[in-house]
């Protein structure tokens, strides 16, 4: 019996969307669109979070020009926006969110808001499910 495996590095494609760097009080920042056109999955994580005062949270949007954004609607994400939100009771958290929907572009934002003095955090991301896949190792 011959059996073929796929491997994880030309499945899963990561991502720096926002560098981790220190955030204004009470504002959102964009991170860099993401394209899905040649994969099916996107997780977005909110990392380095370093928080005194305030709270931050991730903001998702999609597009299927990436012109025009608009926030995705819950059924399109796996996790709430409210499950990222991390604030001084549990700083240096890391939170995580997944996009289904149908669109082709998708960006995450960092929103601070409560007053935030400034916090430190940034976006990375993984894109997974990869349309093609190239057959990695033939196994007899």
């Amino acid at each position: 019996m011959t059996t073929f495996t796929r491997d994880l590095f030309n499945n899963l494609d990561p991502l720096n969307i926002l560098a981790e760097s220190t955030i204004a009080s009470d504002t959102t920042t964009a991170g860099t669109p993401v394209d899905m056109q040649f994969f099916y999955a996107l997780m977005f994580f909110l990392t380095n979070v370093d928080v005194t005062v305030g709270d931050i949270s991730l903001l998702i949007e999609d597009s299927d020009d990436d012109i025009t954004y608009a926030a995705v609607a819950d059924k399109f994400l796996i996790g709430t926006e409210a499950g990222t939100l991390i604030d001084s009771t549990n700083t240096g958290k890391t939170a995580k969110i997944g996009y289904r929907g149908p669109k082709r572009y998708v960006r995450a934002s960092l929103v601070s808001a409560n007053s935030a003095a400034s916090v430190g955090a940034g976006i990375k991301a993984v894109l997974g499910g990869a349309r093609h896949l190239p057959l990695d190792t033939q196994i007899s």
